[in-house]
């Protein structure tokens, strides 16, 4: 397989799974996370300019990867619960990022503290 080959098949698969819904909320969830992120940084002066591309590395690539791959496990192995329960998996680790990354951001920490106990416990990394 030459360089140009391989090149087509990645454009396919990336196609291929751009096309599934859950992949999309994924990518679009995780740029809401970013931005986030960048916004708790900024207003914590931690922002590193260097960090930002790690967040595309540990977050958006790997978890695309894992649901897509599960996605065409899935469908043979466990009747089709394995996507499911991967992309929930998913979901509510970028919640849990997102509440962290919001109640970093002045103001909105005392929001984030209202919520009930429990709620909050689960949404929060020290819960």
């Amino acid at each position: 397989m030459d360089l140009q080959q391989l090149w087509l098949a990645l454009q396919a698969i990336v196609a291929a799974a751009w096309a599934m819904p859950e992949v999309q909320l994924i990518v679009y969830h995780s740029l809401v996370n970013f931005v986030a992120g960048v916004a708790a940084s900024l207003a914590t002066n931690t922002f590193d300019p260097g960090k930002l591309w790690e967040f595309f590395g540990k977050k958006i690539i790997p978890f695309v990867a894992l649901y897509f791959v599960s996605r065409l496990a899935g469908e043979v192995v466990l009747g089709g619960v394995l996507p499911s329960t991967i992309l929930v998996a998913i979901e509510a680790a970028l919640v849990k990022d997102l509440v962290d990354s919001l109640s970093r951001i002045p103001g909105l920490e005392d929001v984030i503290n209202k919520l009930p106990g429990p709620v909050l416990r689960a949404l929060t990394k020290d819960g």
